[in-house]
């Protein structure tokens, strides 16, 4: 429940800037034995990983199960650019499936890189794809990158803490709680009592209790689905 403190993030994303920014190379592992250290396309496909559970709050297993075909980008060209991104999340109890709204660059970006990396990418395969077949990327790769990145930056997070961060950010910026839970999966008295019983204690930045670029269009987005 308790979401990033203060500065946390951005320390995070600074050092994963820092990661992808490392070139690759062969290192040797002794025996006259070498390997490659870890790929671009891994690491750029990790940022945007980290960002997709960002901008969206989805859980993990939400997002990496996803195919293309799972979901919508509409991107808008006005004044006012955005986009927004529609995606169907199946429940894990039942049968069907929710339709999570959000905006943000991240379902863009993970186009492009699977365009400039991936041979014969389509519309059937998974978003989270390895570089070289239409199969996913194993959840402990992204799991050994990401504490890969807290202990360079001396912080102790889970990849969960994004979800919470989400949740915690869209209430504190005045989107009524009923629109997160539905809109999150989750019900009004599990936002209140999971995700929420940290800010009394000042563990999240005060900035966000402030309207935040976009969430009025978003309300009106979720309010209308």
């Amino acid at each position: 429940g308790d979401p990033f403190a203060s500065g946390d993030l951005k320390k995070i994303y600074k050092q994963v800037d820092s990661w992808v920014s490392e070139q690759e190379t062969m290192k040797d592992i002794g025996n006259n034995l070498k390997t490659r250290s870890t790929s671009q396309y891994n690491k750029h496909l990790f940022k945007i990983f980290l960002k997709l559970l960002d901008e969206s709050g989805c859980r993990q297993h939400e997002v990496l199960s996803l195919t293309w075909k799972d979901l919508t980008v509409k991107e808008t060209l006005s004044v006012r650019e955005r986009t927004i991104n529609e995606i169907k999340v199946p429940h894990k109890a039942k049968r069907g499936f929710r339709v999570q709204i959000f905006m943000g660059k991240s379902l863009l970006e993970l186009k492009e890189l699977h365009k400039k990396y991936c041979p014969e990418c389509n519309p059937t395969d998974y978003i989270f794809r390895n570089q070289q077949t239409n199969t996913l990327v194993d959840r402990s790769t992204f799991n050994r990158y990401w504490k890969l990145i807290l202990k360079s930056v001396d912080l102790d997070y889970n990849l969960h803490t994004f979800r919470s961060h989400r949740i915690t950010e869209l209430v504190m910026s005045g989107v009524e709680v009923e629109l997160v839970a539905r809109n999150l999966g989750l019900s009004v008295s599990q936002i209140l009592k999971t995700y929420l019983r940290f800010i009394p204690a000042g563990h999240f930045d005060q900035l966000v209790m402030k309207e935040k670029k976009g969430v009025k269009e978003l309300r009106t987005l979720l309010a209308a689905s």
